[in-house]
């Protein structure tokens, strides 16, 4: 094997290295006057022959193994541009400024449009991420984002456009335009101005925007990205300037018909000659090179790599390395090798690891972890993770380099990608056993590809019949128990194979999935059943409003009669909480005689009825109940019921007040209001209905704060002992803001301590009283409670309290 550092070339004080990912390519295509669009890594190529009467937009791996060829008639429109998302969806850019979106490499795509006025045609276009801006005829710019948002315009106007690009960092998007020897740098708020002094026709940015190339036509600047530093300039000798690109985020590549010129910080440049016009794309750790014959990666050489490979180099990761060689033949020097290295031993593993994952050839590959096993063999401690990571990852990157699979991908667009990236990026070719392998090797779930294969199968499967083909998937399934059925069957029902839809849904085990399908495929009274078998309640009650809006009203009592207890339960106590009439509607369908009484009588109850409506209701009521044994007992409450009305009738007439829609207690409280000082109808109310004293106490205290009524109050509290105590005459008037009031009570709260009263003093503000409870009890420590609580300010209180201090003590 020769020496990697054979083919690096030196620019400046660092290498470069062009190397073949596949070559030659597996197509016979001409690429020089085709679109050309190479998505991230390489991975998919799109080409477009807009020259040709058949045309279409082909879709090759990186190798050039055709994935797909959409067919493009004239009518759809002229293409003006096309991209790559990091999701490999082909973006493609019409003149008339419609963008269309192709996903998964299929001729499958979602339709966009810029609503440009009827004259304006795009004619440039430009992409970052998921979003477009593109250049009108008007030379107007017209911004496209996320593709769910509606287009917006840049504000900046200019005569003319030398040339354009476009800036996305930190979730900001600046447009650059050069114009008449100025920069214009416009975001869709501000708008700035650069004087330059000279025309510039190419402006571009690496991957992590922190530098800009700006293009004349006899010099290459290197500028900061805000174009406030100029960093370098280079003097190139080249007329027609195909395309500039950066390498990765250290290099400018000027590409022409037949020549790549890299062009480094100084002074200094490299070029590689084509046969060929190369086509190039920048990527964060490189370059992509795509000629008629062969796909290259130009990128620099990490000095980890340098030190390890480098001629003549001794360093410690080239020594370990050499030590394989001796090792090979079996030479003592590989011992010596190693206690040469030892006291940079880990350095040199960590060297010789790296290396590996930066080489394309598996058998340096090999080498170099041979090299970096044989190191930390005799080291006492190192960690293996960053050795199994790299050799995994390795394994898995041989796999996808094949030219079979197309996907020539580094190891850092690999973590870039991350696993469950790359196991997308292969179903969407529909390389499932590579990508269950990949799952297996990687301890991944394989869920994804079962449910990929599972919807492939469906679409395709045209002369299978439905039985046949669910036991083939099912059979299938089986192997992993992650994969949603629920999706597997709308996909079915979408491409109209019913009874296949309704064997897959079958298998699904979480129910409440099943529901919102069965109701789109119109299984209605099957949804409720699911429904039912969840025990989701807020789902039933979905379920059951949705059949009721659906159906007309004899239909969806006929549905509900059909359903378990459980949706009749749940539409009576929620949904005919909501809908009384609705319920009363149900009861009237199924004659339920007994439920219709009792929904007149609850419904009424919500309204100020007069007394005979009221009275009929509730006859009507006791004449459903009469000889049904379950409802024997509900008889006495009835006329418990109707005795309460009789004499709440003669409450009316007497205090020409209607007391018809009050309860018991409600009744107690509006008769003491209205009652006599003695509060003798309420005393005899109480009486007659059973209602005890602790009851009524409660009930006329807090009405007669309630309504301010103090004498009464006081005079109630005299008339005899009270059952409650009395602090509860205390708080009712505190919460009246009555402290005068309040403070009546407080020495009849025999029932209290004497703390507890003298709190209730506090409350109040009556410090001397307080004092006083304190004193009879000769409590200095609530003496001195009272005097912090009232103050120093209080001259009186103060003194008093220290009196009754001297006295105790």
């Amino acid at each position: 094997m020769n020496n990697p550092s054979l083919g690096w070339e030196r620019l400046d004080t660092v290498f470069y290295r062009l190397r073949e990912c596949y070559s030659p390519l597996q197509w016979d295509i001409e690429l020089d006057e085709q679109s050309v669009a190479i998505s991230n890594s390489a991975a998919a190529i799109a080409v477009f022959n807009g020259h040709s009467s058949h045309t279409s937009i082909d879709i090759f791996s990186g190798s050039g193994v055709l994935l797909n060829s959409i067919p493009w008639l004239l009518s759809n429109g002229q293409i003006v541009s096309m991209s790559w998302t990091d999701n490999e969806e082909l973006l493609v850019v019409l003149q008339n400024g419609t963008i269309r979106k192709f996903s998964d490499l299929t001729s499958e795509f979602d339709e966009f449009g810029l609503n440009l006025p009827e004259d304006s045609i795009v004619q440039e276009a430009k992409f970052f991420q998921d979003g477009i801006v593109v250049l009108t005829n008007e030379k107007k710019f017209v911004f496209f984002s996320s593709f769910s948002q509606l287009p917006r315009h840049f504000t900046l106007n200019v005569d003319s456009i030398d040339c354009w690009n476009i800036l996305y960092s930190d979730r900001v998007l600046q447009l650059f335009v050069s114009s008449n020897k100025s920069i214009h740098i416009s975001t869709l708020t501000t708008e700035t101005s650069v004087k330059f002094g000279q025309v510039v026709t190419g402006i571009e940015f690496p991957p992590n925007g922190s530098f800009a190339s700006l293009l004349t036509p006899d010099n290459l600047i290197i500028a900061t990205s805000d174009l406030e530093n100029l960093l370098s300039e280079f003097s190139h000798n080249f007329k027609h300037i195909r395309s500039m690109q950066w390498c990765s985020n250290d290099a400018v590549v000027l590409a022409t018909n037949d020549e790549l010129q890299v062009i480094g910080p100084g002074d200094d440049s490299i070029s590689f000659y084509y046969e060929n016009r190369p086509f190039i794309r920048s990527q964060n750790d490189g370059l992509t090179v795509l000629t008629r014959s062969k796909l290259e990666f130009l990128s620099r050489v990490a000095n980890f790599t340098e030190e390890t490979f480098r001629i003549g180099s001794t360093k410690a990761s080239a020594i370990l390395l050499d030590s394989i060689d001796q090792l090979d033949r079996h030479s003592p020097k590989a011992d010596e090798n190693l206690r040469i290295v030892k006291p940079n031993l880990v350095e040199a593993v960590d060297n010789c690891i790296r290396s590996a994952s930066e080489e394309f050839d598996p058998q340096w590959q090999k080498k170099l972890l041979r090299a970096a096993s044989f190191g930390k063999s005799i080291l006492d401690f190192y960690s293996s993770e960053e050795f199994v990571e790299i050799c995994n990852n390795l394994r898995v990157l041989n796999a996808v380099r094949q030219p079979e699979v197309g996907m020539f991908i580094t190891y850092a667009q690999l973590l870039n990608y991350g696993h469950q990236g790359l196991i997308q990026s292969l179903i969407r070719r529909r390389l499932f056993l590579l990508a269950s392998k990949i799952c297996k090797f990687l301890s991944l779930f394989p869920d994804n590809i079962y449910f990929a294969w599972a919807k492939l199968k469906i679409k395709s499967s045209y002369n299978t019949n439905d039985k046949e083909l669910s036991e083939i998937i099912l059979d299938k399934l089986a192997e992993t128990k992650r994969v949603s059925y629920t999706g597997l069957s709308e996909v079915a029902y979408n491409e109209g194979r019913v009874e296949l839809a309704h064997l897959l849904l079958d298998h699904e085990p979480v129910l409440e999935n099943q529901v919102p399908l069965l109701l789109q495929m119109g299984q209605d009274k099957n949804a409720l059943l699911k429904s039912e078998q969840s025990g989701n309640v807020d789902l039933i009650c979905s379920v059951l409003l949705r059949l009721y809006y659906k159906f007309s009203l004899s239909q969806f009592f006929i549905l509900l009669s059909d359903s378990t207890d459980v949706s009749i339960g749940i539409f009576k106590d929620i949904i005919g909480s909501v809908k009384p009439d609705l319920l009363l509607e149900y009861y009237y369908q199924d004659d339920q005689l007994i439920k219709i009484a009792e929904s007149n009588l609850l419904q009424d109850s919500t309204y100020s009825l007069d007394a005979e409506t009221k009275r009929n209701r509730l006859l009507e009521l006791l004449k459903a109940y009469e000889g049904k044994k379950f409802h024997e007992n509900d008889v006495p409450i009835i006329e418990s019921h109707l005795k309460l009305l009789n004499y709440q009738e003669t409450l009316t007439n007497k205090f020409n007040h209607s007391f018809v829609s009050f309860s018991k207690i409600e009744t107690i409280s509006e008769l003491a209001r209205l009652d006599d000082e003695k509060l003798t109808e309420t005393q005899k109310y109480a009486y007659q209905f059973g209602i005890s004293s602790t009851q009524l106490y409660h009930s006329v205290v807090k009405s007669l704060a309630k309504s301010h009524q103090w004498d009464k109050l006081y005079q109630f509290a005299k008339s005899k002992k009270s059952p409650v105590g009395y602090e509860l005459f205390f708080r009712e008037c505190y919460l009246q803001n009555e402290k005068r009031q309040a403070g009546l009570y407080i020495g009849m709260c025999k029932e209290l301590t004497y703390k507890a009263r003298a709190d209730l003093y506090l409350k109040i503000g009556e410090y001397r009283l307080a004092a006083d409870e304190a004193s009879k009890k000769k409590d200095i420590d609530l003496l001195q409670l009272v005097k912090d609580t009232a103050g120093s300010t209080n001259v009186g209180i103060t003194r008093l309290i220290e009196d009754y201090v001297t006295r105790i003590g």
